[in-house]
């Protein structure tokens, strides 16, 4: 299968939660200064941190929850994703948190908190607090383990301590069928419930296969304790792995949830790609200039300083920028539009459509 065989991406989960999806940058620092780290260089990040001023990301959390609550009626369901660098580094992140967590907003709210996990039990605990009594609001924290900066035997007591304030999965299995089932009957999202209110997941890089075999022997021991246990496959690292290894990791462990419509031989496929192959396991294999993409329309990403676009691809093309969050020069895009960008890596998009091509 080549680019031109491809008719259109769907982006599985989104199909069915209907959900506006944010992707706010809060700050580029960085406690961690990790040689793998996909962000790129630790001394850029700490350069561009230095730029970022603490009263900008209170007056996006701000402007942010109010544009949820005046702007997304229609919708049910907004996902936001905050990411770093490591945004629980920062002094006023717990006062940031309880502004979007408190937005006045009749449906639900999923925030995605992406951290190295660094903070001791009794911050986690603190934060988790933030959500007691707010129905409709879940937090989905996506922790990593390095085992550079701490033991596993550490990262798996700070799990113990927290396991009593988690939504354990598998608890209410009635609630997976009513999150994606419910909006394709009745258009609408279901309210997440007091007690399914915080979930947790672990990151594991794979740097070599040692590390591969100590994933598997933790997520034995604590998957049943946690929403996922994932690998993180380094991409722009020199991973020595064997062979069968890569092959697993190529598979089902290394999955991303996407549904490809392809041409063939004069006919039409869908297939539920895993890794999309060796022509698109990475940013760099899968060009998307000429397609069509709703990134803009259900979806945009915020940067440190306001600054929105809509997609976080690096570097993107001019016309990818939507205003200001800072000035209240954004607006959404009405209708999806061509991509003009020459890679793609992005997961905040619902459904990319041949267009000019």
């Amino acid at each position: 299968m080549t680019n031109s065989d491809i008719l259109e991406i769907d982006n599985l989960p989104r199909l069915y939660r209907h959900a506006l999806v944010i992707r706010w940058e809060l700050t580029r620092f960085c406690n961690y200064a990790c040689d793998f780290c996909i962000q790129g260089s630790h001394a850029l990040h700490m350069q561009a941190a230095r730029e970022e001023s603490p009263k900008d990301r209170k007056e996006i959390a701000t402007r942010l929850a109010a544009y949820v609550e005046k702007h997304v009626h229609a919708r049910k369901m907004v996902e936001i994703h905050l990411i770093g660098g490591e945004v629980t580094a920062l002094p006023d992140f717990p006062e940031l948190m309880e502004v979007i967590a408190g937005c006045q907003f009749r449906g639900n709210i999923d925030i995605h908190l992406t951290t190295n996990f660094f903070r001791p039990s009794d911050y986690w605990k603190n934060l988790f607090s933030l959500f007691s009594g707010k129905a409709g609001r879940r937090l989905f924290i996506n922790a990593s383990f390095y085992k550079r900066y701490t033991t596993e035997g550490e990262f798996a007591q700070k799990i113990n301590d927290l396991t009593p304030f988690l939504a354990l999965p598998g608890g209410n299995p009635f609630s997976i069928l009513r999150y994606r089932l419910l909006p394709l009957f009745w258009g609408r999202a279901a309210v997440a419930s007091d007690a399914e209110q915080v979930y947790l997941g672990v990151g594991w890089p794979i740097l070599d296969d040692a590390s591969y075999h100590a994933f598997l022997s933790f997520k034995s021991r604590y998957g049943h304790l946690l929403h996922s246990v994932n690998p993180i496959i380094i991409r722009n690292y020199p991973v020595p792995v064997s062979e069968e290894i890569r092959d697993r990791l190529n598979g089902n462990e290394g999955s991303k949830n996407l549904r490809v419509l392809f041409r063939r031989g004069g006919k039409r496929y869908f297939h539920n790609i895993q890794q999309l192959g060796n022509w698109l396991a990475d940013a760099g294999h899968f060009c998307p200039s000429g397609y069509i993409c709703d990134a803009g329309k259900n979806s945009f990403s915020i940067s440190p300083d306001g600054t929105v676009s809509r997609c976080p691809v690096l570097n993107p093309p001019a016309d990818f920028q939507l205003g200001s969050f800072l000035d209240g020069s954004f607006r959404l895009l009405r209708k999806p539009a061509v991509c003009s960008a020459d890679h793609c890596s992005c997961n905040y998009f619902r459904k990319i459509q041949c267009g000019t091509r």
